[in-house]
């Protein structure tokens, strides 16, 4: 975000973040009962958008499983009674984990699978109870709620829109998203964009018909603008036609991250250097990339393999956490050893405390 613009919905995406951080509430008022599944949410909202989740009408059900109104009314609150039950065993697990949680059951998983095999011998009995009331209270084919995407604030989609237009007028690049919610808001916007005729719908597999022999077309996409899904495009794809690169949203996951950024940096390509464009704006996309680097290094290191995120030139340098750090906050790294530690201190300067306010 520009520093001292004020974008439409910006204050509200803020407080979004600030009660998943702080107070492990999605916008749909739920409980996150692990730090891990708060990143979820963080990422929608780092992009500008939240997926809302909502209960289907009576009538809806009823078509859908051929029962009547009445029978699918029926089903729909003994599943939000379920839902609340499931509610209170999160808050629970939450809570249980941070003051008393141990090595082994440090995550939802390993309690449960604790809880149904050995009952409240180490978990306590508040968990214990909430755990098989919620469970109790579910049953196959349950309605479940289903999810709306809720746009919050377009200030990186305007960002993205901006970068397109600065390019010169015959060049190429690719446009990464990962939510497919993102790559629509992204062709909305560019739609009107003086860049619009030189987009190119990239969505994920079976979205569009063709579009995987499309993409692959040097000859005709040369200048064009590829709004493409990280989850579809980033493998087996030779794109090295181009030499632009923008990351809407940057992946977590090193591997696709690594493969992203080779469909361009790969045999073939022309260009002297590629120009690969991230709009990190926030704490959690400055997490997140640090988790990426982190567990590229980590790939390097015990694989000898090349990571391209690791020797390229950053400008900014970023800033890179300790593993145990980046576990605190939900992240899952990988964690490295002292010679690994040495190596990404001498890359990327000394590691960040992390205690500091969030940016």
């Amino acid at each position: 975000a520009k520093v001292g613009v004020e974008y439409p919905g910006e204050k509200e995406r803020l407080h979004l973040i600030e009660q998943i951080d702080d107070l492990m509430i999605t916008p749909n008022g739920d409980e996150i009962e692990h730090a891990m599944l708060k990143w979820k949410w963080l990422e929608e909202l780092s992009a500008g958008f939240f997926n809302e989740y909502r209960w289907p009408t009576a009538d809806d059900w009823a078509r859908r499983k051929r029962v009547s109104t009445e029978a699918a009314f029926e089903a729909i609150e003994k599943a939000k009674r379920h839902h609340v039950l499931l509610q209170v065993y999160h808050s629970a697990l939450r809570k249980w984990i941070k003051e008393d949680g141990r090595p082994g059951l440090d995550t939802p998983l390993l309690v449960g699978r604790e809880i149904a095999q050995h009952g409240d011998r180490q978990v306590t009995a508040k968990v214990v109870q909430a755990w098989h009331l919620a469970r109790e209270a579910a049953w196959e084919g349950m309605p479940e709620r289903e999810s709306h995407a809720i746009r919050v604030c377009d200030y990186k989609i305007k960002a993205a829109a901006e970068w397109v237009d600065n390019l010169c007028h015959d060049e190429g690049a690719v446009v990464w998203f990962h939510n497919q919610e993102v790559g629509l808001w992204l062709v909305e916007e560019l739609a009107s964009s003086a860049r619009a005729a030189d987009v190119m719908w990239c969505p994920a597999e079976g979205t569009r018909s063709g579009v995987n022999e499309e993409i692959l077309d040097a000859e005709k996409n040369k200048g064009k603008i590829l709004v493409a899904s990280l989850k579809a495009h980033s493998r087996g794809k030779n794109l090295q036609y181009l030499s632009n690169m923008l990351f809407v949203q940057f992946p977590r996951d090193a591997t696709t991250a690594e493969q992203s950024v080779g469909r361009l940096h790969r045999r073939g390509q022309q260009a002297d250097h590629l120009d690969v464009v991230t709009l990190r704006s926030c704490w959690h996309d400055e997490l997140s990339f640090a988790a990426c680097i982190n567990d590229s290094l980590y790939v390097h290191q015990s694989s000898g393999s090349r990571r391209k995120i690791i020797y390229a030139t950053h400008v900014p340098m970023p800033k890179v956490y300790l593993p145990e750090f980046l576990a605190e906050q939900g992240l899952e790294p990988e964690m490295l050893d002292p010679r690994m530690r040495r190596e990404m201190q001498d890359r990327f300067g000394a590691f960040s405390s992390g205690g500091g306010s969030k940016p």
